[in-house]
């Protein structure tokens, strides 16, 4: 005798919900996105403003090592780039505010004011002193006197001849950098 076939039955649903349920959860989903996008938004600003900071500090701390190797000196300006780049253990990329990136941009300059000085003869204080910031200058090796300062993602970010590194956040009408200092 032959077995009888077993009759198909197409798959039931596991989960059987009213259209005004679907809706409602829907709905849920929909007003839990809009909270958490901002929050996200917030997230990847915040690192992109960290990255910035940690590249425009890894290149001023190489150029001060350079600076050590080089009687005192800073590399002259319209080489500082490549002067860096040989003190880094790995290459710095540019500034993440952009986009897209280029070969060769970093988006920072160097003040040009300290093209081939030496640090003993620096005039300000080296904690005021500015060495690398943030420019609107987007070429390779960019330098001037801190006509081309620029803000990105709502901080400015600077780096001064001691070494250390700030980036505030600008309030309305407020100007980052002192008269005298950049």
């Amino acid at each position: 005798m032959s077995q009888p076939q077993p009759r198909y039955e197409p798959p039931k649903p596991w989960l059987k919900l009213p259209p005004r349920e679907v809706l409602a959860c829907i709905a849920i989903v929909s007003v839990l996105a809009t909270i958490l996008y901002p929050v996200i938004r917030q997230a990847q600003d915040m690192a992109r403003q960290v990255s910035c900071l940690s590249n425009v500090r890894s290149r001023s701390g190489a150029l001060l090592q350079y600076a050590t190797d080089n009687d005192n000196s800073l590399p002259p300006a319209s080489q500082w780039q490549t002067a860096s780049s040989r003190y880094l253990k790995e290459e710095k990329g540019p500034c993440p505010a952009i986009s897209p990136p280029a070969p060769d941009v970093l988006g920072y300059a160097m003040d040009s004011r300290l093209s081939g000085r030496s640090l003993e003869r620096i005039g300000a204080p080296h904690d005021q002193r500015i060495l690398l910031y943030e420019s609107s200058k987007l070429t390779q090796d960019a330098h001037d006197p801190g006509i081309s300062f620029v803000v990105r993602h709502g901080y400015g970010t600077i780096t001064f001849v001691d070494g250390h590194s700030w980036g505030r956040k600008q309030e309305p009408g407020e100007q980052l950098v002192r008269k005298g200092t950049l």
